[in-house]
């Protein structure tokens, strides 16, 4: 049982017929996931989502404090399949907390910085994939779907 759990921790694959003897398992590889980061004080991801107006460009700057509370500038914008997004800013609170090996980022608008006319502020809900370089979920407003985003930094 232990040994499965293990292949599945890191992603390998089951034989029936092993042609050697499988190797010792050490009990550090269920210890935590494989290449892991701290949950980042600063980050900053870029990429996209996608709401009335069809695919925007989307810069996510996120600061945490140690407490999980969040602090973000959500700055969107033009994106190379719809260039005619007029771009805008605002600032978000919430929070980032550890799940697992994965990072869950839950974030609420809070203040204008950069408003375009006729648009209005969305959340955030979002977890990272399991080395927290890349986030993905959905954008909170009914009339949005989905959101990809890679951190940069």
């Amino acid at each position: 049982m232990r040994i499965a759990l293990v292949m599945l921790a890191v992603g390998g694959c089951w034989s029936s017929t092993p042609s050697s003897p499988p190797e010792p398992v050490h009990n550090t590889a269920l210890a935590g996931p494989l290449e892991q980061e701290p949950v980042p004080q600063h980050s900053v991801w870029r990429g996209k989502y996608v709401c009335r107006q069809g695919v925007t460009a989307l810069e996510l700057t996120i600061d945490v404090a140690s407490s999980g509370d969040a602090n973000a500038i959500f700055s969107f914008g033009p994106h190379e399949a719809n260039p005619n997004i007029p771009s805008g800013s605002y600032r978000m609170t919430g929070t980032v907390h550890e799940s697992g090996p994965k990072l869950q980022v839950r974030l609420a608008p809070d203040s204008w910085l950069d408003q375009p006319e006729n648009y209005m502020m969305v959340g955030i809900n979002a977890d990272s994939d399991r080395t927290r370089h890349r986030l993905t979920g959905w954008i909170t407003d009914e009339g949005c779907s989905g959101v990809e985003l890679r951190r940069i930094r």
